[in-house]
């Protein structure tokens, strides 16, 4: 008796196992129809571009980047009638820069990152924020000059110094842009 009851809690057991895991199996595999069902909905809005005056046609911008900032492995992208985006690699570093036209100041970078440090500070009589995790460093540079908004966006924190005279050099170029 002993012997029939326990074969009969072990087969119950293995049912109820083998139940469990083919719905677990069911919700993934239905998981995973609805997640690449999305992924592949989900259209690009960006474009490739040949250069920067084809960038800015398509954006409806006037971005200015400084030759100093441009390298063989440049990639112009825009989103039609909205937005510009440059990446550049150099040394290997890479650097993202991105305007978008208004007047209202708005966070064009796309970096939802919390970052630890948060300052402003002024720059050709432009507030600038800059954003980090490590004192002294900066990972994104945000602002808005009355016409534009503008963010660089560092791949690897580089010193503030450093980040300062992009800054400078990316304000002072396209001041006369708008």
């Amino acid at each position: 008796m002993k012997k029939i009851i326990t074969t009969m809690l072990t087969m119950s057991m293995l049912i109820a196992f083998a139940s469990c895991s083919k719905n677990d199996a069911g919700k993934s595999a239905e998981s995973s129809a609805v997640q690449s069902q999305s992924e592949v909905g989900m259209a690009n809005p960006w474009t490739d571009n040949k250069d920067l005056k084809e960038a800015n046609a398509n954006a409806g911008t006037k971005f200015v980047l400084p030759d100093e900032y441009k390298s063989e492995r440049t990639v112009y992208r825009s989103m039609a009638g909205k937005m510009i985006e440059i990446r550049t690699y150099a040394d290997d570093a890479e650097v993202m820069f991105r305007s978008k036209n208004g007047a209202k100041a708005e966070d064009i970078s796309g970096d939802y990152n919390n970052y630890s440090k948060v300052r402003q500070i002024r720059n050709h009589d432009i507030t600038v924020d800059l954003k980090s995790n490590t004192d002294g460093k900066v990972s994104l540079a945000s602002w808005n000059d009355g016409n534009a908004n503008y963010c660089i966006n560092f791949a690897s924190e580089i010193a503030e110094a450093d980040a300062i005279e992009v800054i400078s050099s990316i304000i002072e170029a396209n001041t006369n842009a708008y």
